[in-house]
């Protein structure tokens, strides 16, 4: 009887343990089967991805394509009772909540995913998570034990990744397509092909141009631009312009942007900027569905610079634009470089010896005068490119005329008074000033690359003069041949 007992009891218990096993099987079954992951695959290495729960999966057949959603019971609740996310969701008497039929599609997605990251933002809700992408040609992001739900994905640029459900697995693919800016020279002096680069003369007015690239679901842009020190900043001109992808429509290929209600120019900055700009709450409601669809994907903003007088020659003067947007992005900075150049003049008589005191004039007409001629400001054997200064220039005792601070372009230079006893030159000297590969300056005469334009003066020879030497010799061989005459006459008649 013990043994039977004993028997008895043994099968009981490896009954228990099979049954308490396979509990615990089915325990971590269900455990597995309520945590979610979602994968970011094609991420931007290096930025912050947030992930925001909006409702709870509370139960779904993915065979049949069946799900169960309800309220999280957070903040989230509030969103759900708004008139915006009304328009693509509905909430049933028993609490749960369906997408309304003509919104089930990518489109009203995507939208409702944009109005519940603007809600997130102005109502201060944290993320269920946050991670950054990983570095790498491969980057991806990955959200592991999270509560099944209705999730939105965010990055810091401010774009909605993509809203989605955690079934319990879901990989979402990062489309992203990050702003850029391209700054350009757009009027000013002599301007390269490629508009990145000019030559201008001191005291000059330029003008650049920044153009914005926009992207679909991206907020909060802020142009960034400052300036080298020989540049001085004027103004952002009054209104940018917006240039529309739409080839359909005349209308939407350019609209213009207003000063002050779609965007503000700030000078006072703590960056060391010249000046940031930004764009209004009302621009954003006016455009950002233009952005959206892809209709509007450039922003043209045009501001004035100048050339200071006292600009270095052959270097390069640099202007630059970034672009900031979202929660802390950056975009690659572009630049311009402006140049300004020299003209050397070296004045000389007999064995290159300096000679001084040869005035002359400089002009881009090629017959110069002083009403067409350019105007300097001297110091030395420096003349200064200055519209208020004077047009003759003068070589110093050196020989030297350092002509300072000009575009490149075609000049002639005229000599208008020569020094005394030295002989004028008539001709103007054609002078090309263009510039090499790295930008500096080339100066050309007669199509030969030179260090500096050499200017030759001659002396003048003293030419006979009436009253001198030479009459009283005609006269004395006229009175020895006259008195030879007679002598011969003489001595015939005495012969016969």
């Amino acid at each position: 009887m013990g043994k039977l007992i004993r028997r008895v009891v043994a099968i009981m218990c490896i009954f228990m343990m099979v049954i308490s096993s396979t509990a615990v099987v089915d325990a971590e079954e269900t455990s597995a089967q309520n945590i979610g992951k979602v994968t970011v695959t094609n991420a931007k290495a290096g930025e912050v991805y947030k992930i925001f729960k909006i409702l709870t999966l509370e139960s779904y057949d993915k065979d049949k394509g069946i799900y169960s959603y309800k309220r999280n019971g957070d903040a989230w609740d509030r969103f759900i009772d708004t008139n915006g996310a009304r328009k693509y969701i509905k909430t049933n008497n028993d609490g749960y909540v369906t997408f309304k039929d003509e919104q089930k599609n990518e489109i009203g997605a995507r939208n409702f995913g944009l109005l519940a990251m603007e809600y997130a933002k102005n109502n201060n809700i944290k993320p269920t998570a946050t991670a950054t992408a990983t570095d790498g040609t491969d980057a991806k992001v990955v959200f592991d034990h999270l509560p099944l739900g209705y999730y939105l994905v965010e990055t810091s640029s401010g774009r909605a990744c993509s809203i989605n459900t955690t079934t319990p697995e879901v990989e979402i693919r990062d489309k992203h397509a990050s702003p850029s800016v391209s700054k350009l020279i757009a009027s000013g002096g002599t301007i390269s092909n490629n508009k990145k680069r000019n030559s201008m003369n001191r005291g000059d007015n330029v003008f650049f141009e920044t153009i914005i690239n926009v992207k679909p679901y991206v907020t909060n842009y802020v142009l960034h631009d400052y300036m080298d020190s020989y540049l001085k900043y004027d103004s952002v001109l009054k209104d940018g312009i917006a240039y529309y992808s739409n080839e359909k429509s005349e209308s939407l290929k350019r609209k213009s942007l207003k000063k002050g209600t779609d965007f503000v120019a700030t000078t006072n900055t703590n960056d060391g900027c010249n000046f940031h700009l930004t764009f209004t709450d009302s621009f954003y409601e006016k455009y950002q569905a233009e952005i959206d669809s892809g209709d509007l994907t450039q922003i043209y903003i045009k501001y004035l610079a100048k050339v200071k007088d006292d600009a270095p020659i052959d270097t390069p003067i640099v202007n630059t634009s970034y672009l900031t947007y979202g929660d802390n992005s950056k975009t690659e900075e572009s630049k311009t470089e402006t140049f300004t150049y020299r003209i050397p003049v070296y004045k000389y008589t007999g064995y290159k010896k300096a000679l001084a005191g040869a005035k002359f004039i400089l002009s881009k007409n090629p017959t110069p005068t002083e009403e067409n001629a350019l105007k300097f400001i001297q110091s030395g054997s420096n003349y200064d490119y200055n519209k208020k200064g004077n047009v003759t220039l003068v070589s110093y005792s050196d020989g030297k005329i350092n002509i300072n601070g000009l575009q490149a372009d075609t000049y002639y230079l005229k000599e208008i008074e020569a020094p005394k006893g030295y002989n004028l030159i008539k001709t103007p000297i054609k002078i090309i000033v263009t510039s090499d590969v790295d930008g500096k300056g080339v100066v050309k005469v007669d199509d030969q690359v030179v260090n500096q334009v050499d200017v030759l003066n001659n002396t003048g020879s003293l030419l006979p003069s009436t009253g001198g030497m030479g009459t009283t010799l005609i006269y004395a061989i006229g009175s020895i041949l006259v008195l030879s005459s007679g002598i011969i006459l003489f001595l015939k008649r005495r012969k016969k």
